[in-house]
């Protein structure tokens, strides 16, 4: 009984979030569509811009899906060149993390910051952020790609 009622309840969990995420997502659609938004053609970043702003928003009594979501972003704000806003968006999802207590999700996060400021050539603040995720790795993810994910970048 305890068992079903259990498996009952990560269901309604992953509903939740499912339905969280649904929402956020139509909002950020939403968003760029020109009626809404008032012009056409709207740039990548313009709709990423406005979406961070809404993220907060829609899911603030969602700590650990806002958190996983804000590293989704930061990766597509790295992967667009923005590398000031990946960074300001990762150590935001990597502060509220600590907090939250997953070691391997901070792993991850410290990780894609990283390698966020070794593309940026800032060799001396991704160092320590690195030996950081590697630490946790090596704790809560020894014999993991991830593990030597982190070795290579630090290499």
């Amino acid at each position: 009984y305890v068992q079903m009622r259990e498996e009952r309840n990560n269901a309604l969990l992953a509903e939740q979030r499912a339905l969280a995420v649904k929402d956020y997502m139509v909002a950020v659609f939403q968003g760029a569509d020109p009626e809404v938004a008032g012009q056409r053609d709207l740039k990548v970043s313009e709709v990423l811009d406005a979406s961070r702003l809404r993220l907060a928003a829609m899911l603030n009594e969602q700590p650990t899906l806002r958190t996983e979501l804000t590293g989704i972003l930061a990766g597509v704000y790295h992967n667009l060149g923005k590398r000031e806003q990946a960074v300001g968006m990762f150590e935001e999802a990597i502060a509220e993390e600590r907090r939250l207590g997953r070691p391997l999700m901070l792993a991850s996060l410290l990780h894609r910051k990283a390698n966020t400021l070794y593309d940026a050539e800032e060799f001396a603040r991704a160092e320590p952020v690195a030996l950081e995720a590697l630490a946790l790795r090596e704790r809560h993810q020894p014999d993991s790609t991830e593990l030597v994910d982190t070795l290579r970048l630090l290499g």
